[in-house]
């Protein structure tokens, strides 16, 4: 019984291999806060860049009134440029407004012949990011989707 006991005490006293399970306790959760933090960041940095990238858009809309379709190609294609994106993910169209209407419609034909139209160009982008934790299975994908109405007439 004293061989235990004396055994409990060296043991007790002798603090080698602490620091390797307090490692092991707190490793992981650094390691997750981590993770969520540089996603958190990936996940903003991207709205903001697609937000700047339609915002830049419907200034140069303003400015050179685009109102022919290679204008508003041309217009799709500094887009995609600046975004990295693909023709399905931005759109760019004219949107009508009828009278006192707080909707929109794509055709003003749409609107009856007595109300007042207000011409609208459209700019849409879509995008989805893939975060690192829908891959570990905890969350799904972030889906973005920025649109800004552009007064034409």
């Amino acid at each position: 019984m004293t061989m235990i006991m004396r055994l409990l005490r060296h043991l007790r006293r002798d603090q080698r291999g602490t620091m390797a399970i307090e490692t092991a306790l707190v490793a992981p959760v650094l390691l997750a806060l981590s993770m969520g933090g540089y996603e958190a960041s990936r996940i903003f940095a991207r709205q903001t860049e697609l937000q700047t990238a339609v915002a830049e858009a419907g200034d140069v809309a303003i400015a050179i009134k685009v109102d022919t379709s290679l204008e508003r190609s041309k217009l799709r294609d500094r887009i995609k440029a600046s975004t990295g994106l693909t023709d399905a993910e931005v759109t760019i169209a004219n949107s009508y407004r009828c009278g006192a209407d707080s909707s929109t419609v794509t055709s003003s034909t749409s609107c009856s012949g007595s109300q007042v139209i207000t011409t609208y160009l459209e700019i849409h982008v879509t995008d989805t990011l893939n975060p690192m934790w829908s891959q570990l299975g905890f969350g799904d994908e972030v889906n973005f989707n920025v649109r800004r109405l552009v007064l034409v007439a």
